[in-house]
This record gives structure tokens, C-alpha cells and sequence, in this order.
């Protein structure tokens, strides 16, 4: 197991986990309206299956807003 920061909390997962297999673990991988950054840089949604995270790496989950 590793452990990432996400939005400031720690969340432990296992090694060779991908951006996707985390969000999953959220339950988070169906939400359209998030975007994902992996230490302060943007992962493009193509991009999240392949990029695996590694032991205190920092993510941030964005979630888009409507209204004005």
C-alpha cells in the first residue's frame, strides 16, 4: 500500500495504482464534472487510466460549478 493526499486528506491505495483506479476508489471515476491535478499539474481525463501515483503524491480534485 501507498498513501496520496487527496484535497488534504491521506488515503492509502495500492502500489500501482493509476489515477482512474483511485477515483474509483472514491467513487468518483463516472463524475463528468471533475478534473484532476497530480502534483499542481493538470491530468487530462485520456490520460488518467495510464498515469500511475506513487507513494505521497499530491491530488487535488476539482469540481466544476454552475450558476453565475
Amino acid at each position: 500500500m501507498i498513501q496520496v493526499i487527496v484535497n488534504d486528506n491521506t488515503v492509502q491505495i495500492k502500489e500501482n495504482s493509476s489515477v482512474m483506479d483511485l477515483l474509483k476508489e472514491l467513487k468518483r471515476e463516472e463524475d463528468k464534472r471533475i478534473a484532476v491535478a497530480l502534483n499542481n499539474k493538470v491530468v487530462s481525463r485520456t490520460a488518467w487510466q495510464e498515469t500511475v501515483l506513487h507513494n505521497n503524491d499530491k491530488i487535488i480534485l476539482i469540481q466544476a460549478a454552475y450558476g453565475g
